[in-house]
């Protein structure tokens, strides 16, 4: 929901502009398509969070249902900073759902079937009519 702390710290901020320095210079890449890697800590990828902050649209959405699907061992950071926390701060209709058993990528992976079918559940019953 909030991806500027990739620029929170000194040494964060060190640490997402020398992966992009590097990236830019050929030392590091991405990852192959379908590969598996590690939290964006360890890849190349911190510098396309630095601009990614949904949550300062959260207002803006006050009449559109909002649905929080959690996994709930989230490694990556931590989900009452993030998920739980702006949850609380939407107005509306809204729901978290936290999905058991599964880290980050879980939700792309083992439990995507589940995670895909409460989003689509969630679309039939609140925004289905939106979208004609």
């Amino acid at each position: 929901m909030d991806g500027r702390w990739v620029i929170s710290t000194p040494q964060m901020r060190s640490c997402t502009f020398g992966q992009d320095t590097a990236g830019t210079h050929g030392q590091i890449g991405y990852p192959k398509p379908g590969e598996e890697f590690g939290p964006p800590t360890r890849e190349p990828v911190l510098e396309k969070l630095m601009g990614y902050a949904p949550i300062g649209d959260l207002g803006r959405g006050e009449h559109v249902a909002k649905l929080f699907i959690i996994a709930e061992n989230e490694e990556l950071f931590d989900n009452r900073d993030h998920a739980i926390l702006k949850h609380h701060r939407a107005t509306g209709i809204k729901k978290p759902v936290t999905v058991k058993g599964i880290k980050h990528d879980g939700m792309h992976n083992e439990k995507r079937q589940e995670a895909q079918q409460l989003a689509l559940d969630w679309f039939d019953e609140h925004l289905k009519n939106w979208a004609l």
